[in-house]
């Protein structure tokens, strides 16, 4: 089975553990198929993240750090980015 999204697999982990307490957050990172018509194949692997939180009282600091902290281990500065 060929994954164009990381999404699925992440909401599918998320209805299976949806008694447990909130909040719950998880991550993936894995590579996906993309079409392209520079391969011979006519496709290509891209490694792709994607991060999912469910909490009631999230807000946009949480997201905004949860981003910023991912770009500062992948070793971006926070001048290359912006929100």
């Amino acid at each position: 089975m060929v994954r164009t999204t990381l999404v699925p697999g992440l909401l599918n982990c998320f209805s299976e553990n949806k008694d447990h307490v909130l909040p719950q957050k998880i991550f993936e990172i894995s590579d996906v198929a993309m079409q392209t018509t520079e391969t011979d194949t006519g496709s290509q692997n891209i490694r792709k993240m994607c991060v999912m939180m469910i909490n009631t009282s999230a807000n946009f600091e949480v997201i905004h750090g949860t981003l910023g902290l991912i770009m500062t281990k992948v070793g971006v500065s926070s001048e290359q980015y912006s929100l």
